[in-house]
C-alpha cells in the first residue's frame, strides 16, 4: 500500500493528542484513506483516539453503503459512529424544500433540487451532522478521502486545513499549536495525492480486474463477480462513483443509468413526481424519469 505522507501540521497535531474522525461513505477513497492513516497511527505507535464516521443519507444512497462501513469498521476494529441530518434523511428534505418552495419576481418557483452551486445535500446532511459530533473534541482531526484526480475542483484542495465552522476565532485562520480552552478542528485529505491505481491496490484490486468484474456481473454471473472483490459491490454493478444512489449534482449518466437498473423501491419514481409536481427536472434538459428502467410487460 501507498505510504502516505504527513504533513508538518498534522503530526505536530497527533503529538498534541488530537483525535482522528475518519470520514467514510461506504465509496473506495473512504475506505482506503481510512486504511492507510489507521495502519501508519499503530506503526508509528500513536494511541490517539481514532474513529469512523458515516453520515447516513438514508433512502437516497445504495443500501450497500452502510454495510460496507460497518465491515470497514470490523476490519480496522475501530468504532463507527453513524449520524444523522434529520429523520428521513436527504429525500425528506427534498419534499420539504419542495413542499416550502419559494416565487421568484416572475411567479414562477424556484428550483428546489441541489446543484454544483448550492450543495445543501452535502453542507446540511453530511458536514452538518459532523461537525456536530466533532464539537465533543478540543482538538480533531477529521480526515477525508477526497483526490486530486477526481476533479479539477478537488486538485485545488490543500492537503490540511482548519475546519473553520467549529475551530475557534482565536486561531486567527491558521493552524498552530493548541490554545487551551479553544477548540481546533483540522480537515485532513490524507490521499489527495493518490491515483485510482494507487487507491485500488491498497485491497490487491485492479482496474483491469474490476472491468472482468462488471462482465462478469453483466452477464449474469452475480456470485462469481462478487466473490472476494473486498470494496463496495456497486463497483462491480458498474458505478464509476459511490455517493447517492441518484447524485443529483454530480452523478454520470452511467451511474444514473445504472441507479435506475439497481432500483428496486422506486427512489426513482419518487424524485420523477417531485419533478412533476415542482415543474422542474433535476438538471436543466435531464429528467429523471430517463434513467429509470421500464417494467417488462
Amino acid at each position: 500500500m501507498k505510504t502516505l505522507t504527513i504533513p508538518p501540521d498534522i503530526l505536530n497535531a497527533i503529538l498534541q493528542g488530537a483525535a482522528l474522525a475518519l470520514c467514510v461513505s461506504g465509496g473506495k477513497d473512504g475506505q482506503v484513506m481510512a486504511k492507510a492513516v489507521c495502519t501508519f497511527m499503530r506503526e508509528a505507535g500513536f494511541t490517539n483516539k481514532m474513529f469512523l464516521v458515516h453520515a447516513d443519507l438514508g433512502k437516497m444512497e445504495w443500501p450497500e453503503s452502510l454495510p460496507q462501513c460497518e465491515r470497514l469498521a470490523q476490519e480496522l476494529t475501530l468504532p463507527l459512529f453513524v449520524v444523522r441530518a434529520s429523520e428521513g434523511g436527504l429525500l425528506a428534505r427534498l419534499r420539504r424544500r419542495l413542499n416550502k418552495m419559494p416565487q421568484n419576481q416572475a411567479g414562477a418557483p424556484a428550483p428546489f433540487w441541489p446543484s454544483p452551486a448550492s450543495r445543501y445535500c452535502t453542507s446540511d446532511e453530511k458536514r452538518g451532522p459532523i461537525d456536530k459530533l466533532l464539537r465533543q473534541y478540543a482538538l480533531v482531526i477529521c480526515v477525508e478521502g477526497i483526490r486530486a484526480q477526481e476533479s479539477a475542483n478537488r486538485a485545488k484542495k490543500p492537503t490540511c486545513c482548519l475546519r473553520k465552522q467549529i475551530t475557534s476565532t482565536a486561531y486567527n485562520g491558521s493552524v498552530q499549536d493548541v490554545i487551551e480552552g479553544k477548540r481546533l478542528a483540522i480537515t485532513w485529505n490524507a490521499i489527495i495525492e493518490w491515483s485510482i491505481d494507487d487507491v485500488w491496490e491498497a485491497y490487491e484490486h485492479s482496474a483491469a480486474e474490476l472491468r472482468r468484474r462488471q462482465q462478469l456481473y453483466a452477464g449474469g454471473e452475480k456470485e462469481k463477480a462478487l466473490e472476494g472483490w473486498q470494496f463496495s459491490p456497486v463497483y462491480v454493478y458498474g458505478n464509476e462513483r459511490v455517493s447517492c444512489r441518484y447524485c443529483i449534482p454530480y452523478g454520470s449518466p452511467n451511474d444514473m443509468r445504472n441507479a435506475g437498473e439497481h432500483d428496486t423501491d422506486g427512489l426513482g419514481e419518487e424524485l420523477a413526481e417531485m419533478e412533476k409536481l415542482s415543474g422542474f427536472t433535476f438538471r436543466k434538459g435531464q429528467s429523471i424519469r430517463q434513467y429509470l428502467v421500464k417494467p417488462k410487460t
